[in-house]
């Protein structure tokens, strides 16, 4: 017999469930998720400028980043007057995170507005 708690369950690492389903095949779900990326801004920042690109590089980047592609599309972006986001996401996160890594960054954001720069997990 599985023995469920109701209410608040304290000290837990994972929420459980019970659904149910036509049929194994129906468990394949898709799901839309609405995220706001300053959520994952992390140790990042919102940049406005070159000269705070060009601070959070100096902060946060290895010395030559600046001949780097991804610092010219940054900068080209700018000059667009678009923002640039600097942001983190684990491997171990949430969904989003996850999937980020699993399909990569630029799938989930395609058609969104959001240009990906660079991503680690490309």
């Amino acid at each position: 017999m599985v023995k469920v708690r109701s209410g608040l369950v304290s000290n837990s690492s994972t929420s459980s469930f019970i659904v149910s389903a036509a049929g194994e095949d129906a468990l394949r779900v898709t799901v839309t998720l609405q995220v706001d990326l300053r959520d994952y801004l992390g140790d990042g920042a919102i940049v406005r400028s070159l000269a705070e690109l060009d601070e959070w590089v100096d902060d946060h980047c290895w010395d030559d980043a600046k001949g780097e592609a991804w610092y010219q599309r940054a900068v080209a972006a700018l000059a667009e007057g678009r923002i640039v986001v600097c942001g983190e996401l684990g491997y171990h996160g949430d969904a989003f995170e996850q999937e980020s890594h699993r399909r990569g960054l630029r799938e989930l954001l395609e058609g969104s507005g959001v240009e990906v720069v660079r991503f680690d997990g490309d």
